[in-house]
């Protein structure tokens, strides 16, 4: 049996390519990013801090695409294996 280890962001993309592969690994992600303990104020500032979050997570999800556009994954978003 073989561990794949990536950061939670890529480990879709990752076990999909994987199984596309003929591969089983068990997943273990790893570097989750979270935005900390929660705050409890209201704030009506507009800012740009969550920009960084949203383009990263739409640059993996166009990856995701374009994988399952290249054949390179089964899915657009594998499923955790069952």
């Amino acid at each position: 049996r073989w561990v794949l280890i990536t950061s939670a962001m890529h480990m879709p993309r990752a076990i999909g390519a994987f199984r596309q592969a003929g591969w089983s690994p068990i997943p273990y992600p790893v570097d989750f990013q979270t935005m900390g303990p929660p705050r409890f104020t209201i704030s009506l500032q507009l800012g740009f801090s969550g920009m960084g979050s949203l383009s990263a997570a739409l640059r993996e999800w166009t990856a995701l695409a374009i994988y399952r556009l290249l054949d390179r994954t089964e899915a657009f978003f594998p499923a955790p294996s069952g």
